[in-house]
């Protein structure tokens, strides 16, 4: 476990870190090797929010100095980027005004250029900084993450439209096909009182005003009977030939067989025609 500092111990580090900072010069850190200040208890004991923010500004510097130098192990995220998170994001204005921001950035990012301190993400850890080279190139990512949020936004919006407007067509298909099986329901009742030769002609005709599929079994089988070679209202080859393209291939199996009978038919009837 790391060397234990005591609460005065650690203040006198901070101080030093400030004055670190302050000089840029983490040499001054050596001999102070043993108090590791990325210790978790340590870093926690660093009441760092507290101080003024000229010396909350350097103690950051001094800390970033020496971390890698002196290699404090930190977490996920370093300690020096929270402190620069809370400097750069929630330090009112009157304190830390935007030439300041700029002036911290430009620093933090010119010193991540070099060998020592050298990051591949960025002063506050977040990735797409990580190639700035100053605090201008930082604003423009801003732009960029802005705009590309908007652009998100739209296409977001678009889709929610898009979703609400099929839902919309899916609901008028519903009320459609509700009110299509209602009037088809009526036209089947009014098609069964019809005269046979009636039925049959608009069969043939393909002139049902519902769809053929609906044509109840034993109309097609009545339709079958009266429509045989020899029968009253048998087929000639245009009528076969009309009603066997208005029969769907999705059908049921009575209407499948009639269809498959009469395309055999029309074919035996094609070969045998000496003008086909």
């Amino acid at each position: 476990e790391p060397y234990p500092l005591t609460p005065d111990e650690i203040d006198d580090h901070v101080s030093l870190l400030v004055e670190i900072g302050q000089s840029e010069d983490p040499d001054a850190f050596i001999g102070h090797e043993k108090f590791e200040m990325g210790y978790d208890r340590v870093w926690e004991s660093i009441q760092y929010k507290s101080l003024e923010t000229p010396t909350l500004i350097n103690f950051y510097k001094g800390y970033f100095l020496c971390q890698p130098i002196f290699k404090w192990v930190g977490g996920s995220v370093a300690f020096h980027q929270h402190i620069f998170g809370y400097i750069t994001e929630h330090l009112p204005a009157s304190e830390f005004s935007e030439k300041d921001r700029e002036e911290l950035w430009n620093w933090a990012l010119l010193k991540m250029t070099d060998k020592v301190y050298r990051n591949p993400w960025s002063p506050n850890n977040q990735s797409k900084y990580g190639g700035c080279r100053d605090y201008q190139d930082k604003l423009a990512q801003d732009q960029k993450a802005k705009l590309n949020l908007k652009h998100d936004e739209v296409r977001h919006q678009a889709a929610l439209e898009r979703k609400a407007l099929k839902q919309e067509l899916n609901r008028l298909k519903q009320e459609r096909k509700k009110v299509n099986e209602a009037a088809y329901a009526i036209h089947i009742e009014l098609f069964k009182q019809k005269p046979q030769k009636e039925k049959i002609e608009l069969i043939k005709k393909n002139q049902l005003p519902f769809p053929i599929n609906l044509l109840l079994e034993d109309e097609i089988e009545a339709f079958i009977a009266d429509s045989l070679p020899g029968a009253r209202h048998y087929m000639t080859k245009a009528e076969k030939e009309q009603f066997y393209k208005a029969i769907p291939k999705k059908t049921n199996k009575t209407l499948k067989q009639l269809k498959t009978k009469l395309g055999f038919e029309l074919s035996q009837e094609r070969n045998t025609d000496p003008f086909h």
